[in-house]
C-alpha cells in the first residue's frame, strides 16, 4: 500500500479530514442561506474541532494515555453500535408490518430480507 493512502486509515486524519468538509459544506450552504443544514454543518465543525482538540492533549504526558484510552473505546464501540442499528431496524421492521396488518389485510407483501 502507498503512503499516502495509509495517511486515511488514521483516526486524527479522518477527523480533520471530516472537519475540511463539514466547513466546506457550511461555507456552501452560508451562501445558499439554508437554516436547517447551516445549523447542523456548523455543529458537526465544532464537534470535530473540539476532538481534533484531544489531539493536542497527546503532547503532555499526563493526558497521552487518557486520549489513546478514548480512541480505543472508540474503536471497540463500532462493533456495539453495528449490532444495536441491526436490532433497532428489526425492531423498526417488525412494528411496522404489525402496524400494517392491524389495518386489515392488504395485497402488497412487505419483503424486508
Amino acid at each position: 500500500a502507498c503512503r499516502t493512502c495509509l495517511a486515511f486509515y488514521d483516526l486524527w486524519n479522518l477527523l480533520d479530514l471530516a472537519r475540511l468538509i463539514s466547513m466546506a459544506v457550511f461555507i456552501v450552504f452560508s451562501f445558499i442561506e439554508d437554516k436547517e443544514v447551516l445549523s447542523v454543518s456548523f455543529s458537526l465543525v465544532i464537534l470535530f474541532s473540539w476532538l481534533n482538540f484531544l489531539q493536542y492533549l497527546r503532547l503532555y504526558e499526563p493526558y497521552r494515555y487518557l486520549v489513546e484510552l478514548i480512541k480505543q473505546c472508540m474503536t471497540e464501540m463500532i462493533d456495539f453500535i453495528v449490532v444495536l442499528a441491526v436490532i433497532m431496524v428489526a425492531f423498526t421492521s417488525a412494528n411496522f408490518y404489525r402496524e400494517r396488518s392491524d389495518n386489515g389485510p392488504s395485497d402488497n407483501v412487505l419483503f424486508f430480507f
